[in-house]
Order: C-alpha cells, then structure tokens, then sequence
C-alpha cells in the first residue's frame, strides 16, 4: 500500500512540472507571503484578466498567511483553525449558514435512523465477504497512507524545489491535525458504540452514549476520524490544483476507498463515515485552503 502515497508525490510533482511557464511563474512561488491572495486559486489562462484589468477589479487584499516549515507558523495556523472551527456554531447561532448546517444535519439523522442499524449488521454478518478488502485497506494501511500522502507532497516539493508542492502537502498535513482535534472531541462527546462492539444479532439502534471514553483516547464511533482525515487531506490537494482533474478524481477516490473500508470492516456506521467526510471536506476548503 506505501506506493500510493509515493506515486501520488510523483504525480502532484509532475503536476507542477507541466504547467506552461506562465502559469508556473503563478504556482511556483518561493514562499506564501509572497502570493497575492492565498484565498484565490489561479484562474485558467482563458479567464485570467490583464494587470491593468485586475488591478481595476480587484478587491482589499488579504493578508496572507505565513505557510513555512518551521513550528512556530505551524502552530499559530493550527490555533487560527481551531479558532475558526470552534466558533463556527456562534455563526450558525446568529444565522451564517444556516441552510448548510441543516441540510448536513439532516442527512446525517436520515442515515442515524434509516440506513445505520441495517448496514451495520449487514456488514457484521457478512465479515468473511469483504475480508481481503478489509485486509488490503486496513485501519494501520489507511492511517499511515493519509499522513504518508502529504508528507510525501511536502518531501518531493523540498527536495525537486517546488514550494506550491512542498506548501500542499504542509496544508494537507495541517488539516490532518485539524481533522483529528477536532473528531476526538466529537467522539468524546457522542459516545456512539462501534458496529464491531454491539453483539452479532443485538440493537444496532441503541449506540449512543454507551462507551466510556478517555479525553485523551476516545473509543466512540461518531465521526469517523479515518474519513475525517482521508477526505481533509484530498480537498486540500484538490483545491490546490483545480485545473488537474485526475489529481481531483485520485484524491477523492483514495478518500472514498478510506470511507468504504470504514462500513465494511464495521468500524463505523453509515452516518459516521459520511459526516466524517463531510468534516474533513469543509475543514479542508473552508478553514486550511479558506477558498
């Protein structure tokens, strides 16, 4: 399974290569602070405005954030997300929103109430069917390929010196932790019982509140962290290069393999592995890449 991650640094780094000089002089940049506006993804060529044109159009410039190797960029960008996560429901209190939220909201209870307790024991009595896949796409294999995939991003763009590629990977792995902050903690409240904890033939019904989590370790089901993290790191690489389709079609694939091994190995129930990549996408988009 490590050749995935590997593979896909070589691809994210030929994907820079192939740019026509234009447009690598855009993507290319030495460090952040430097881009115009870290909230644009460059446009394509045909849409791109002359300078007169833009500088005409264009709106206050953004601050830019510092996105550099270094642990003192990391931890105030990781601090900045977290800020932005968690006061994101007094947003919602005062109607930002609201339509999203409620939409999400909704799914996930449609999923609770009418898909969990059959898929859940369907999955649970057809273990031996789905054993080599679940072999192949371990709870380890998937663990390691979703950190191994930026750290890889990050490497190749070190070593070949192309920083968009090195940056990507530092955002894929900042939304990572991100991901993963802010799950424990929504484990933690939930305490929602595993597909794999409820007995063969008992209630996959009743799964709320019956764990005894740790702040530290939390054994709760809802959301799925592995999701969580697949689809995070897949959006930030797939919002970083909107003109490649196939880095899109291969990110969001690798994310939808995590999430299915995540049902058919029993770990999670539907409405954990969906609300979980629905987390990891808006944690990606809206607070790390902030497009």
């Amino acid at each position: 399974f490590l050749p995935i991650p590997l593979a896909f640094a070589l691809f994210g780094q030929s994907a820079v290569a192939q740019d026509p000089p234009q447009r690598l002089s855009q993507l290319d940049v030495s460090s952040f602070p430097e881009e115009r506006d870290e909230n644009q993804v460059p446009a394509p060529p045909e849409q791109q405005q002359a300078p007169d044109q833009q500088g005409q159009s264009s709106s206050a410039p953004v601050a830019p954030r510092d996105v550099s190797f270094s642990i003192k960029s990391f931890a105030r960008n990781f601090f900045s997300d977290q800020k932005k996560i968690w006061t994101f429901p007094a947003k919602v209190a005062t109607g930002h929103d609201i339509v999203p939220v409620l939409a999400i909201t909704g799914v996930t209870a449609a999923l609770v109430v009418g898909v969990d307790p059959t898929e859940g024991k369907y999955f649970r009595t057809h273990a031996s069917t789905f054993s080599g896949f679940n072999n192949t796409f371990s709870e380890h294999r998937t663990t390691a390929s979703t950190l191994l995939i930026p750290a890889g991003l990050a490497g190749v763009g070190l070593i070949t010196k192309r920083s968009y590629l090195a940056h990507t990977g530092l955002l894929a792995l900042e939304a990572w932790v991100d991901v993963d902050i802010t799950a424990e903690v929504m484990r933690n409240i939930a305490d929602r019982r595993r597909p794999l904890d409820v007995p063969l033939n008992g209630n996959y019904s009743n799964t709320w509140f019956k764990t005894a989590s740790s702040p530290l370790h939390a054994d709760g089901s809802f959301p799925s962290g592995h999701t969580g993290w697949g689809f995070a790191v897949a959006t930030t690489i797939a919002r970083r290069y909107p003109h490649r389709r196939w880095v899109q079609y291969l990110a969001y694939g690798l994310a939808t393999v995590d999430l299915t091994s995540r049902l058919t190995s029993s770990n999670h129930f539907a409405s954990d592995a969906v609300f979980g990549g629905i987390l990891g996408y808006a944690i990606g988009r809206f607070v790390v890449v902030r497009q």
